[in-house]
């Protein structure tokens, strides 16, 4: 699809450590490592009335500057009129006012330079000649006019060279004046001759950042589309969202290889357009609250099992995790979810994994949220059986009982659900005469439980959790029921999968070696608060070599974050977070009588 073509494409694979740090101003991201060098210039393409961005180079990096701009009326520009301070020793903090020598000129950034619609025009080969190697800066927000200029910088190597940060902002389908060599053509031709000339850039460049996140938290198709007609976009993702037009920031290759010639250590292949068949129509109109647009297309390797990291905290731990996942099961595709807490991008970076951060929900109380999760993993991980771990997991081997149901976990003896009759009768519609047994139930789906992957993608989805009376439940037996390990049974058994005990887990009690249920040569282990010392991977310390591989939680997940029950609410969801990403999309509220049982001073908690 092209929607997800451009999100590939304009996402940052570089790290903090390869830039020497990063600077965020407006829409930009630049790597610290782009300003060592003194004596370059900055070229701005598009001014309105103030240019930020050239200010910021001349006052911040002490970089002259040159502004272009045909449209803008220089009565109302300060620095297109020539009257902005100029070369001033210090501004100060004061708007329209440069510490280094800037130019302004009245000529627009085109493809050939010509008079068009009585506008000068000028190439970016013109205004880079003369320029050196790794010597001038380049911003372009010329609305819809880059895409020509993009297409010949891109075949033109000498004058990549010459860019060190290349910061745009792009528009997909525009119809520009100078473009209008290509307004013929349909409007998905246009674009996925845009999509090529963007991914063309990653020969010489690297993305940095992108708005790209940043615009999808403020697409709110619930709260503003019924008061506004909200059309589909020309172009947009699974869910919805469309990335149409966006800013995005580049660094050339060689500033961090600290090649001078040649071509950039480490480089990318050129990249290859792919055939791509035409977005098709909606059918019905409806927009998915749901956006995918980080959602992985990439295939994970085919393998006997996958492992689902379910995380918060605790980075050492799950560091430790995953190397020992790495030694017993190399090959094995492996996913992690941080639940709004510490980041493991860079972990999975390094150690070959996937990678989720989602919003903060509590989601061990709360199956909306944390069952699509596990369903998002799933769509990833392509094995046969996943294996849901968390932290306090130990991994000790091969696993030598090879799974034999649908879904098996932590043997926990005696254990029984109430309601059975309920869960047998919508099993009953997709299997006849299915029985949820006492065997069953005494699989105990905690950490080290392994499900197979077809019956997550079944039982899991946002439909077949919104079948589940979750009220008539919660009000018949106890609020327990919405807790993950008693949820993931009603379910599954609902939908008449077999669940089983699975020696090959074993959960560990107060006695350090013998089990209380599963065997001492468990490929996992679980483990209680009681454990003799404490539970061992809770006790591990963060190597300072290690620090680098995560990072701590967001600000907002942090002060959002909560321990509450019983206080999730889609609708607050959607406000908080911008869609309905990492959690169900289909409505859901707790009745009345529920509400009242457990908070009868009507104080109801929430996420935040």
């Amino acid at each position: 699809r092209l929607g997800e073509r451009i999100v590939r494409a304009a996402t940052p694979h570089i790290t903090e450590e390869a830039c020497g740090g990063w600077t965020l101003f407006g829409d930009q991201t630049w790597c610290n490592n782009a300003f060592k060098r003194k004596g370059n210039l900055a070229l701005s393409f598009g001014i309105e009335e103030r240019d930020m961005y050239s200010e910021y180079m001349s006052n911040t990096h002490k970089i002259k500057t040159r502004l272009f701009d045909c449209f803008q009326n220089p009565a109302s520009s300060p620095p297109m009129s020539g009257k902005a301070k100029n070369g001033t020793r210090s501004c100060g903090g004061q708007g329209h006012c440069y510490e280094t020598t800037y130019q302004s000129f009245p000529v627009c950034l085109g493809p050939k330079k010509e008079m068009r619609e009585n506008r000068q025009y000028d190439t970016l080969e013109n205004a880079l000649k003369g320029r050196g190697l790794q010597s001038t800066h380049v911003k372009i927000d010329v609305e819809g006019s880059e895409w020509t200029v993009l297409e010949n910088l891109a075949k033109n190597d000498e004058d990549q060279d010459k860019i060190i940060t290349l910061d745009m902002e792009i528009h997909f389908g525009w119809s520009a004046a100078s473009e209008a060599d290509y307004s013929g053509r349909s409007g998905y031709e246009r674009i996925k001759r845009e999509i090529g000339i963007l991914e063309s850039l990653s020969r010489k460049f690297h993305v940095t950042g992108t708005t790209l996140e940043e615009y999808r938290q403020g697409w709110l198709p619930t709260q503003d589309c019924p008061k506004v007609d909200c059309n589909e976009p020309v172009v947009h993702l699974a869910g919805g969202f469309s990335p149409q037009m966006f800013a995005i920031s580049f660094i050339n290759k060689r500033v961090l290889s600290g090649d001078q010639g040649g071509e950039a250590a480490g480089e990318e292949p050129e990249a290859v357009e792919e055939e791509v068949a035409p977005e098709p129509e909606s059918n019905d109109g409806q927009v998915d609250e749901r956006d995918r647009s980080f959602t992985p297309t990439d295939p994970s390797p085919s393998a006997k099992y996958g492992f689902y990291l379910h995380v918060f905290n605790a980075p050492a731990a799950v560091i430790h995790q995953v190397r020992q996942l790495k030694k017993h099961f190399p090959g094995s595709p492996v996913y992690i979810m941080s639940d709004g807490g510490f980041s493991f991008k860079e972990l999975c970076r390094v150690e070959g994994c996937k990678f989720a951060l989602c919003p903060p929900a509590n989601d061990r109380w709360h199956p909306w949220p944390f069952l699509r999760r596990m369903y998002d993993a799933a769509l990833y991980l392509e094995a046969e059986y996943i294996i849901m771990l968390e932290p306090d997991n130990t991994v000790h081997g091969p696993i030598t009982r090879e799974p034999k149901a649908d879904a098996g976990g932590l043997p926990v003896k005696d254990r029984k659900f109430g309601y059975r009759e309920y869960a047998e009768k919508l099993a009953r519609k997709k299997k006849p005469g299915y029985r949820w047994t006492d065997r069953a139930m005494s699989a105990g789906l905690a950490g080290g439980a392994y499900f197979r992957r077809a019956a997550i993608l079944d039982a899991f989805s946002d439909e077949s959790v919104a079948e589940i009376d979750w009220n008539y439940l919660g009000e018949s037996a106890t609020k327990e029921v919405y807790s993950s390990d008693f949820a993931m049974q009603y379910l599954l058994a609902s939908r008449a999968y077999e669940m089983e005990p699975w020696e090959d887990c074993a959960q560990m009690d107060r006695h350090k070696d013998n089990p209380i249920s599963g065997t001492k040569d468990s490929a996992f282990r679980h483990y209680c608060g009681c454990y003799p010392g404490g539970k061992p991977t809770y006790n591990l310390a963060v190597k300072p070599a290690d620090r680098k591989l995560f990072q701590d939680p967001l600000p907002r997940h942090t002060s959002d974050n909560s321990n509450c029950q019983i206080c999730y609410n889609l609708t607050k969801y959607l406000k908080d977070w911008g869609s309905a990403r990492c959690t169900n999309s289909k409505p859901f509220a707790y009745s009345k009588l529920i509400m009242s049982r457990y908070f009868p001073d009507g104080k109801f908690p929430q996420i935040r």
